[in-house]
């Protein structure tokens, strides 16, 4: 498989579709998961751990793993996945928070003006029978 104008021999499964590598706004590319051993330029090479700990015990044993291996190796920032993906879509649950709080708002007022209308309508008829009802007590 050429990629950039490298050569990259591996399994057919590495290639990947459908990676939203900055946000879930922009377009996917497609990706290739490349070895180490193949490649020339790790720079800008992200390492991703699936585990069920906590990043806060997780991060310590990684780093001992990575300077056991590089001595000098950068001290790094580990964010959980979910971290990531909630970061990315705060922009559209932040909307979708201010679309139902004016929807409320909305519905509020509109409920409000029924009883007005409803209220208004129900005292104007009251001014009417009241009278007649009163004239008609005057008559008998």
């Amino acid at each position: 498989m050429v990629v950039n104008g490298h050569v990259y021999v591996g399994a057919k499964d590495e290639l990947v579709a459908d990676i939203h590598e900055s946000s879930l706004e922009t377009a996917p590319n497609p990706e290739i998961y490349v070895p180490v051993t193949q490649s020339s330029d790790i720079s800008g090479s992200e390492l991703i751990v699936r585990s069920q700990l906590p990043i806060e015990i997780l991060g310590p044993s990684v780093m001992r793993t990575l300077r056991s291996m590089n001595p000098g190796q950068p001290a790094t920032n580990f964010v959980s996945i979910q971290s990531i993906v909630d970061r990315s879509i705060s922009p559209r649950r932040f909307f979708a928070v201010l679309v139902a709080i004016f929807a409320g708002f909305g519905l509020l007022l509109a409920s409000l003006g029924i009883y007005g209308v409803i209220s208004y309508s129900v005292s104007r008829q009251t001014q009417v029978i009241c009278p007649r009802d009163g004239h008609r007590a005057l008559i008998r």
